[in-house]
């Protein structure tokens, strides 16, 4: 599914909060097929701050909705990511119902090229979505960095890379590998 909602481009007014337009996307969720992501491809690199997610409305009558889920992505020469918050979690909690946006603040934030909302649901049913992201073009960012093997200390500040793509939570650079 490309983002058709963007029109080529990443920021325009947000819509979500707007509008009660029945048109999301929708698929069949199962656990033993978890793959049913939902794809959004950017023209371009961004720095993503927030993600706002909303079901199908249908005038009030949808109820598909994506209750939790998780965030893939990729950026130009990597594999995909699953995304992790400050805190080490993946699972995002979403909507609970259809009528409100739910906007949920990434941090750290991440720098995509590519996104993937992978949904999770306890039962089988039909999910639906429509979102929209938050953030603006990247130009430039950190390009490397590097500390004590193991990370350091200083009194009550821990210095340990905890948020680097794919780190074992103790990287020793920030070198993308």
């Amino acid at each position: 599914l490309s983002a058709l909602c963007f029109r080529g481009r990443f920021a325009y007014p947000p819509a979500l909060r707007r509008s009660s337009s029945n048109h999301s996307a929708c698929r069949d969720y199962s656990r033993r097929l978890p793959s049913r992501n939902f794809q959004i491809n950017l023209e371009n690199t961004y720095l993503v701050t927030a993600v706002e997610t909303q079901g199908r409305y249908g005038n009030g009558t949808g109820r598909e909705f994506v209750s939790e889920y998780m965030i893939d992505y990729l950026r130009p020469g990597s594999k995909w990511i699953r995304y992790r918050n400050r805190t080490g979690h993946t699972l995002m909690t979403g909507n609970d119902e259809t009528t409100q946006a739910v906007l949920r603040v990434l941090d750290p934030p991440l720098v995509a090229s590519r996104l993937r909302i992978v949904p999770h649901s306890r039962q089988t049913r039909t999910i639906c979505l429509r979102a929209e992201l938050h953030g603006c073009l990247h130009k430039d960012g950190l390009l490397y960095y590097s500390t004590l093997p193991g990370g350091s200390r200083v009194g009550d500040v821990d210095f340990r890379d905890t948020t680097f793509e794919n780190s074992d939570l103790y990287t020793e650079t920030g070198i993308k590998r």
